[in-house]
C-alpha cells in the first residue's frame, strides 16, 4: 500500500509539472488598439510573428513614363531648339536696348529694336547660342539658336533704323542686347516619336558636331548635334549609335589595331534635323560623348 501511494504521489508531481512548463512556453497573442498595415492574411493568428509574401515584400517600381509625357518632352525640345543660318543672324531685328536701360530684361518690361519688322507684331526672342561646325572639314552647317521669350510690338518706329518698342510677354532666360527677334512660329510641328517612318531608312554615318549643354562632354538626356541631315538621308525619329575607339590593354594591343575596334557607348534619338545637321537626345549612354565621336544609324527591319 505504501509502495502504491508513493507512486501515486510521483505521477501527480510530474503531470502537474509537465502542466506548469506548457502553460510557460504557450505563445499568447498580442491584441493592439492600432491597426496593423500587414494584410491579416499574411499574419499568423496565435502568434507575434508576421511573415510577409514575395510580393509584399518587393519595392514597387516606378510607373513607366507615358506616350503622352514622352511626346510633350520631345515637343519641349522641339520648341526651345531652332535651326539658324548666317542670313537670319544679319537681318534679324535684335535688342539694341532694354527698359531704363538695365542689361537684363524680363516679363511686363520693354526692350527697343532695330531692323526690319515685315510687317509682324509678334515676335520668339531667339538667342544665337553656338555654330555648328563638321569637324571632318571645318564647315558651318548652320547655328543653334534657343528661343527664350516671346515679345509684342508696342510702337513701331518710323525708319528701320530707329528703335522699335516692344513689351516681353513671355520669357524663360532674361533678355539681353543681341538677342534676336524672328517671327513667331504659328505652326505646331508634328513629333516624330511614333513617326511610322522613323524605323525605316537608309544606313548613315557621321559625328558629333555640338554638345548643347557647358563643358566638353555629354551624357544621358543631353542633346547633341551631329552632321547628317536631310541631304544624307537623316529624318527626325531616327535613332543611332555613339561609337568610341574601344580602350585595350596592352597584351591585347600588340596583335589587334585599336582603330579598327570599336565600342557603343550611347544611342540617340533625333527629334529634329534640316539639310545638313539634326538634334539628338542622348537616351542611353555607358561613356562619356564628345565632339567628333562617331554615330551610325541603327536600321529597324521592315515588316
Amino acid at each position: 500500500m505504501k509502495k502504491f501511494s508513493t507512486a501515486v504521489f510521483f505521477f501527480l508531481m510530474s503531470s502537474a509539472l509537465g502542466a506548469n512548463l506548457s502553460t510557460k512556453n504557450k505563445t499568447v497573442p498580442v491584441t493592439s488598439s492600432t491597426p496593423s498595415s500587414v494584410p491579416a492574411v499574411l499574419a499568423s493568428p496565435a502568434t507575434t510573428t508576421l511573415k510577409l509574401s514575395p510580393r509584399a515584400r518587393i519595392e514597387t517600381q516606378a510607373p513607366v513614363a507615358s506616350p503622352t509625357f514622352i511626346t510633350q518632352s520631345f515637343s519641349s525640345l522641339r520648341s526651345q531648339l531652332l535651326f539658324l543660318n548666317a542670313i537670319d543672324v544679319i537681318l534679324a531685328p535684335s535688342i539694341s536696348t532694354i527698359q531704363a536701360g538695365q542689361v537684363l530684361g524680363g516679363v511686363h518690361q520693354s526692350v527697343f529694336a532695330v531692323g526690319t519688322l515685315h510687317q509682324q507684331t509678334s515676335f520668339d526672342v531667339v538667342r544665337s547660342w553656338q555654330k555648328i561646325i563638321d569637324p571632318t572639314n571645318g564647315q558651318l552647317l548652320g547655328i543653334v539658336g534657343k528661343r527664350i521669350g516671346k515679345v509684342e510690338l508696342v510702337l513701331a518706329a518710323d525708319s528701320n533704323n530707329a528703335l522699335h518698342e516692344f513689351i516681353v510677354t513671355q520669357a524663360w532666360s532674361e533678355l539681353s542686347t543681341g538677342d534676336l527677334l524672328l517671327p513667331a512660329a504659328r505652326d505646331e510641328r508634328s513629333n516624330p516619336v511614333f513617326d511610322k517612318q522613323a524605323t525605316q531608312g537608309q544606313a548613315a554615318s557621321g559625328r558629333i558636331t555640338t554638345l548643347m549643354r557647358e563643358g566638353i562632354w555629354a551624357g544621358t538626356l543631353d542633346v547633341v548635334a551631329i552632321n547628317l541631315g536631310t541631304q544624307q538621308g537623316m529624318h527626325a525619329g531616327a535613332t543611332l549609335s555613339v561609337l568610341k575607339q574601344a580602350k585595350m590593354n596592352h597584351t591585347s594591343a600588340l596583335t589587334i589595331s585599336s582603330q579598327s575596334v570599336m565600342q557603343t557607348i550611347a544611342t540617340l534619338f533625333v527629334f529634329d534635323v534640316n539639310e545638313l545637321a539634326a538634334f539628338a537626345v542622348v537616351m542611353q549612354a555607358s561613356d562619356v560623348i564628345s565632339v567628333g565621336d562617331s554615330v551610325v544609324s541603327i536600321r529597324t527591319p521592315s515588316k
